[in-house]
């Protein structure tokens, strides 16, 4: 891991207070929002699937609810936001607006 990483995912861990971006319990992972597979670093390019705004942390229970490749709208917002000239403070809140309503989303699908 490069000097570059580390310091990125120190100033995420920083942000969030350590904590799970789900359910606020001790974040253990770096969930990446865009997914890191062949089919999502075709669809969103490397650069977005890469940046250190498109990770959250989380505990291990909530990693895959963050993932938000198979919703292509929103992961096409976020390559949008994340390419965009806004802030990056600006960024991380319409980003995190995006994944909390995919998570919406999920769990209504599984009935939670």
């Amino acid at each position: 891991m490069k000097q570059t990483e580390i310091d990125n995912l120190e100033e995420m861990y920083n942000h969030y207070h350590g904590l799970c971006f789900v359910c606020q319990n001790k974040a253990t992972e770096r969930a990446h929002i865009l997914g890191q597979g062949k089919t999502s670093r075709k669809m969103y390019g490397d650069s977005n699937v890469d940046n250190p705004l498109s990770w959250l942390p989380t505990c291990q229970r909530h990693n895959a609810l963050v993932d938000i490749s198979q919703n292509i709208i929103a992961g096409r917002s976020i390559c949008k936001i994340i390419e965009s000239i806004f802030i990056d403070s600006e960024k991380r809140r319409l980003i995190e607006n995006i994944v909390r309503k995919n998570i919406k989303r999920k769990e209504g699908k599984n009935g939670r």
